[in-house]
């Protein structure tokens, strides 16, 4: 099994902190950060070839073999299937992209623009760079922190102007995680009426599309926030839980009990 030497993925991050200096006119701080990149990778490519030179040409030949190329559909591989230790079903994570999507370059202020550019820099050199079978889930790891805050837009627009269809969207993205929760607890799911908890959910938003009074908003902007609490709340269980979940299905290694006696 080989690797490539250099991870293309991490040299975006200079790059993009070298196009933000360039833009503010920082000209001096952006070649410093140019040349120290060049001058980090010529050591590595020193060094690699130092050890094993004709290791090193084999690898790099490999690096360009068709499974690198561009697919189209990677970027609905990336969207659709959220990875961490292992693949997982999280509607946070879509709705971010999906946030991205929809309101990505309609701001005009910096801030907007400076976290619609940089995902659109990272996801772009994904797509170009990792290939099908080489779509690893820590080459997403640099997105994530900008998706969460797109996620943002989509949570304060409804805030703002809330409308049943991105409401129903908000709820079933936001409460899906709980589903791993419940998956190995028939007791848990037994206890949450999820209908009648929907019902609540959805009633104020419904009657908010034919009566546009201000209660109802405030109604459902309290649910939005209610729910976004509860999700992170989920999000937080799932995380501890994970070691017993994911034991559940994978035989986990047993820790060998050391037993210390005092001499």
């Amino acid at each position: 099994m080989t690797a490539g030497f250099v991870k293309l993925i991490g040299l975006i991050l200079p790059v993009i902190i070298c196009f933000w200096l360039i833009k503010e006119k920082r000209y001096k701080a952006s070649a410093l950060i140019t040349l120290s990149l060049f001058i980090s990778i010529a050591i590595l490519l020193f060094y690699y070839a130092k050890v094993d030179l004709i290791q090193f040409i084999h690898i790099l030949q490999l690096q360009t073999q068709q499974e690198r190329d561009v697919y189209l559909g990677s970027l609905w591989g990336i969207i659709s299937k959220p990875e961490f230790y292992q693949p997982f079903r999280d509607g946070w994570y879509f709705l971010g992209f999906l946030s991205f999507f929809i309101f990505g370059f309609s701001g005009k202020t910096f801030k907007h623009k400076f976290i619609t550019l940089n995902t659109t820099f990272i996801l772009l050199s994904i797509l170009f760079t990792a290939g099908l079978n080489n779509n690893f889930p820590w080459y997403r790891y640099p997105l994530l922190p900008f998706i969460s805050m797109t996620s943002g837009w989509f949570i304060w627009d409804l805030l703002k102007r809330p409308r049943i269809a991105t409401f129903i969207l908000f709820v079933f993205l936001m409460l899906g995680n709980v589903e791993i929760l419940v998956k190995n607890d028939a007791n848990l799911r037994s206890l949450l009426p999820m209908k009648t908890i929907l019902i609540l959910l959805l009633t104020p938003s419904l009657l908010y599309e034919v009566w546009q009074k201000e209660f109802l908003k405030k109604t459902i902007n309290f649910c939005i926030i209610l729910i976004l609490l509860t999700s992170i709340a989920i999000n937080a269980l799932i995380v501890l839980n994970y070691p017993n979940s994911r034991c559940a299905d994978v035989q986990c290694a047993i820790p060998l009990k050391i037993m210390v006696s005092e001499s």
